[in-house]
């Protein structure tokens, strides 16, 4: 049918065009939303046969599955292939929100429909939009998405829809001119949108002006559209499209073709939604970019690059990343437009809104609500204040490209979304609850954050408000601290105090003054010179305290005193704790966290046992350099020169749980000491140590390579009535002779061990799991030896997974794990506290709350 030519029309084929009035009366609204609510019912499927069959539902035949789009069609035209009138619906889910759903199914104005219409209809001619209903109000803010509704226009939209592959664009195309409605309504606690089309009349004089090109014209007798949610999280939505359309029989019309057609239409609709990013992102320019030739590792999975592992860049932030962490995605450009630009995986999803995990969730009374990474209780959601354009990328590309920073659920600010946690300079941190966690009902958070930032206050202020963030802008009760060595230990106190003058916080330097610290945390295992990590816990229930001592005694010489150095202040500084946690009698707290510096632990550890119930998640590591800890109103620092203690005593609303092991295998053979100087060891057997290793070790299932960097045997020294003790070498010498990480004396029994490599994973992960006894985790905080790392080499990232499998390979986990030379720790089985090396150390925060919220009662030794 030419659209010019209207004699030509078969009238009794086709259904009578309704008139396009546009009058703006109340009852001209209420005749199209009734007419919108008839449309929607058929587009729904229907149930099993019954005896009386709903006559508004369409009898929905299951026709076929294309590239998961579900095709239906009517019964009855199903093998007719030229019919004249056309039945089909079309479904599939779409990853996106809502808003940028319906923007792309309904465009309210020419210049956005032909946009998306020239990206997702093959067939294209061209589409207008030919008239807007006074429901669009312009003095609507464009910024609120529900206050648009209902949307209401007449459309024009032409196609070779009808062409031939032999005519292709030489044929005529055709065209259609219908009503386009969109409401927004709540269903059943979420939201939805809905629309339908309908043919109406059109003014041909306008349509020449439009386009002056013949089209043969066809009606769509009713449409109808509905975008659901599918999951709680308003994440995912379906996405289901009917059409009734009717051409004359003149046309000679290809069913198969047409449902083609708007299949791939609706195909690449899902992949403009799933490959569009919907802000506006700077684009750095090249000069700008990360040399290549000082990157051997991809940025993000730190994988090492070769010649069939090539190199890209990220447009955004410029790191040099691997071809699997990254892609080509259709970008807006400011101010220019589209553009299809690589990004890497974390800039890519900070852009990304409809991946965003804390997008809005509307809950049974319509209250905005959102969801965070940790085990707690739904929120309501508070009102954000920030705009898309206070985002600026160059702001975070320092802290974004941090392998210790790469989190996956990190997610750039969604203009209209009102969800999320935001921070400093306008970005955003949210991440997504596990559905363990909705149903614990657990009231503790925990989270973790890490600076590279070589300026100590502003490391600590970068962490703390990444922190803050996952907590749900909550802030902590409590604060482990761990940092370089090279950070000025005062100045973090004096920040920590700044920021939350109450805080309970305590910590430890890590690795050796001029070397990369070693840090990991649940996403990412870092080595830097600069780092500082925090690990955070919110328990409003709980009852934190810390307290330390320092080992100095002015005036007072050592060798003149009875009593071991470090024992009456390690003795003061438990009393003092308990004091503050206002603990009676019989009650002792569920775990402590020490700290004492390194040569010290012996002291410590007795002293400690004999105060307190060996059954507590008792934890610890020795550090070097400095240590801290604090509360309000009192603040303690001690540095390499004033050896001390610090330790953290805390009663939380919760369980908790721990683990202290070894990855190291005993060796049968015994040696006696034959002579040693403090921690230098020169005799075994009477023979140099070096040379009696080959014949300790089990020759078949291991070998030694004394070219090595990593030593693969071990000694454990059990000492004069002390409980057996895991030494390791630190240094072998020209003499054969060794130096260990302990103090060993004359006529101690040592015998060898080694640790097979291979193993390390899966031992870790095991006795993990075995540690926190089937329970939810929330938070683990880890301690670990060196050897561990120097054992797995270049698969040194496999000691994160393997703690992320202890437990439960749940990504909301909280985790934080460093490097010390000595752990401590209440093996499982034995009934005291003891120090070792080449240990593990693990203190986890579970989600199972105590029978009473007091802390729990246990016998405690009296002192």
């Amino acid at each position: 049918m030419d659209r010019f030519a209207v004699d030509e029309l078969d009238f009794e084929s086709v259904e009578p065009c309704r008139p396009s009035s546009f009058d703006g009366t109340s009852s001209f609204k209420f005749d199209v939303g009734i007419r919108a609510r008839q449309a929607l019912e058929g587009i729904h499927l229907r149930p099993p046969p019954t005896v009386n069959k709903d006559p508004r539902l369409m009898d929905w035949k299951f026709l076929k599955k294309v590239k998961d789009v579900k095709v239906h069609r009517v019964d009855e035209y199903t093998h007719n292939m030229q019919a004249t009138r056309l039945s089909f619906r079309l479904s599939c889910e779409v990853k996106a929100t809502l808003e940028s759903i319906v923007n792309v199914l309904a465009p309210t104005t020419t210049h956005e429909y032909m946009r998306v219409e020239k990206r997702v209809f093959p067939k294209l001619l061209q589409c207008a939009v030919l008239q807007q209903g006074s429901e669009n109000s312009h003095n609507i803010d464009p910024t609120d998405f529900v206050a648009s509704f209902p949307r209401h226009c007449i459309k024009w939209h032409g196609s070779h829809l009808l062409t031939s592959r032999l005519t292709g664009r030489l044929g005529t195309p055709n065209d259609f001119v219908f009503e386009e409605y969109v409401e927004y309504e709540t269903w059943h606690g979420r939201p939805r949108c809905f629309g339908y089309m309908q043919s109406v009349d059109s003014a041909e004089d306008e349509l020449k002006k439009l386009f002056p090109v013949k089209c043969k014209r066809g009606a769509i007798r009713k449409g109808a559209f509905l975008v659901a949610p599918v999951d709680d999280q308003c994440m995912t939505h379906e996405v289901s499209i009917m059409y009734v359309l009717d051409f004359p029989k003149s046309f000679g019309v290809s069913s198969e073709r047409v449902i083609a057609a708007y299949v791939d239409r609706l195909i690449n609709m899902r992949e403009v939604l799933f490959n569009t990013l919907f802000q506006a992102i700077k684009i750095l320019p090249r000069h700008k970019w990360v040399d290549d030739r000082s990157r051997q590792h991809c940025a993000v999975c730190e994988s090492q690059f070769t010649l069939v592992w090539s190199r890209h860049h990220c447009r955004a932030c410029g790191e040099v990343i691997c071809h699997n962490c990254s892609r080509k995605w259709s970008i807006p450009i400011q101010d220019a437009g589209e553009l299809l630009t690589r990004l890497c995986t974390p800039c890519s999803l900070r852009a990304r809104s409809h991946l965003m995990p804390a997008a809005p969730v509307t809950g049974p009374a319509g209250i905005g609500m959102r969801l965070s990474r940790t085990h707690a209780t739904l929120n309501s959601l508070p009102p954000s204040s920030l705009d898309l354009e206070d985002f600026d990328y160059n702001d975070v590309i320092h802290s974004m490209h941090d392998s210790a920073l790469h989190r996956p659920m990190y997610s750039m600010p969604y203009k209209n979304s009102g969800s999320g946690a935001a921070f400093r300079n306008g970005s955003r941190i949210t991440t997504m609850l596990q559905p363990s966690a909705l149903d614990n009902g657990g009231h503790v958070r925990v989270g973790t954050a890490m600076s590279s930032s070589s300026e100590t206050a502003h490391a600590v202020s970068d962490a703390w408000e990444k922190m803050v963030c996952m907590l749900q802008q909550e802030k902590p009760h409590f604060v482990f601290v761990q940092y370089s060595c090279d950070h000025n230990t005062q100045a973090i106190v004096d920040t920590l105090k700044k920021l939350h003058p109450d805080v309970v916080f305590c910590g430890h330097s890590i690795g050796v003054l001029g070397q990369d610290a070693v840090l990991f945390q649940e996403e990412a295992f870092v080595r830097h010179t600069h780092v500082l990590s925090l690990w955070g816990l919110w328990d409003i229930d709980g009852n934190y305290a810390t307290a330390a001592g320092s080992f100095k005694r002015p005036g007072v010489d050592p060798a003149t005193t009875s009593a071991p150095l470090g024992k009456e202040e390690t003795r003061q500084a438990v009393k003092d704790a308990i004091r503050k946690l206002h603990l009676g009698p019989t009650e002792s707290p569920d775990f402590v966290w020490l700290v004492p510096s390194e040569g010290y632990e012996d002291v410590v550890i007795d002293t400690v046992s004999a105060m307190l119930d060996t059954s507590l998640s008792t934890v610890g590591a020795s550090a070097r350099h400095s240590r801290l800890c604090g509360m309000a109103h009192e603040a303690h620092v001690f540095d390499q020169d004033d050896p001390s203690v610090v330790l953290a005593m805390c009663s939380p609303s919760v369980q908790v749980a721990h683990a202290y092991f070894t990855c190291y295998d005993q060796n049968d053979r015994v040696f006696t000491v034959g002579k040693a100087d403090g921690k230098r060891l020169m005799l075994l057997d009477n023979q140099p140590p070096l040379g009696l290793l080959k014949d300790g070790l089990d020759r078949s299932k291991r070998k030694l390579y004394l070219d090595s960097k990593v030593f693969p045997a071990f000694g454990r020294v059990q000492k004069k009535e002390k409980s057996l003790q895991l030494i390791e070498p630190v240094a072998i010498h020209s003499d054969l002779s060794m130096t260990l990480s302990a103090p060993v004396a004359r006529g101690d029994q040592v015998c060898l061990m080694s640790m097979d490599r291979k193993a390390i994973p899966i031992e870790i992960a095991a006795r993990i799991r075995q540690g926190r006894q089937e329970l939810d985790v929330v938070g683990c905080l880890v301690s670990c030896s060196a050897s561990i790392v120097q054992h797995l080499g270049d698969d040194f990232d496999l000691l994160r997974t393997a703690v992320q499998n202890g437990l439960g390979k749940d990504p909301s986990i909280a985790i934080t794990g460093s490097l010390s030379m000595c752990q401590l720790g209440v093996v499982s089985g034995a009934h005291h506290l003891s120090h070792s090396n080449g240990m593990v150390a693990a203190l986890m925060i579970t989600t199972k709350r105590k029978k009473n919220w007091r802390p729990r009662m246990a016998h405690r030794k009296s002192f």
